[in-house]
């Protein structure tokens, strides 16, 4: 009897240990999107937390306009430059765009609860990412 006990005691942690390694991997998931690259554990949508972080590839030559319409302004990323815009008032979307010789390439009307990641790679092609909270 003693020993059934001790076997169900054993296979419970056993159990609850795969759980708990899940749950773990899980939350740090979770951290790490919204941290976005920074690094930071600051909410996503806080004030001063990162709206977009636009990385231009060092060897990319051709004009770059970040465009964004909760600031009504448009401004210039020059080659192996990083712009980030950041929020000025909690949870707030901003309608973006990326021209890249007057051409848009990437837009975006960013929600309340993300972050967008883009990198203008040295052929000028925009990847992005989107951390979300």
């Amino acid at each position: 009897m003693k020993r059934r006990k001790l076997l169900s005691a054993i296979s419970l942690l056993g159990v609850s240990g795969c759980i708990g390694n899940n749950g773990s991997n899980d939350s740090k998931e979770k951290n790490k999107s919204n941290s976005g690259k920074s690094g930071s554990n600051r909410k996503v949508t806080a004030v001063g937390s990162d709206i977009v972080e636009v990385t231009v590839h060092q060897e990319f030559n051709k004009s770059i306009i970040f465009k964004t319409d909760c600031r009504n302004k448009g401004f210039t990323i020059d080659s192996g430059e990083t712009y980030a815009l950041t929020r000025k008032e909690d949870d707030r979307s901003c309608p973006i765009r990326l021209l890249i010789d007057g051409e848009e390439s990437y837009s975006a009307n960013i929600s309340t609860t993300s972050t967008h990641y883009l990198t203008v790679t040295k052929d000028g092609k925009v990847e992005s990412s989107v951390a979300i909270a």
